[in-house]
């Protein structure tokens, strides 16, 4: 899977606000775990397709400045 991160939070309850705020602007959003830091992830949206992901990245990058691509599981 390839998701495209929107940030990572300390706590999860900062986690699943940003969910329920990026469910408002349309996106497909998900808590995909925690990195090796113990942040919890949230993604704007997940992708089986390496280039749609690319493609969705560019897209979101035109007005979130803060989104990158993580590959994983």
């Amino acid at each position: 899977m390839h998701h495209i991160i929107a940030g990572a939070f300390r706590y999860r309850t900062n986690a699943d606000k940003k969910i329920e705020q990026l469910k408002l602007k349309g996106f497909n959003p998900s808590y995909i775990g925690t990195n090796p830091f113990g942040l919890y992830l949230v993604a704007y949206d997940s992708f089986t397709d390496s280039n749609k992901a690319l493609e969705a990245l560019r897209e979101i990058k035109r007005t979130q400045k803060d989104a990158w691509l993580k590959s994983g599981h």
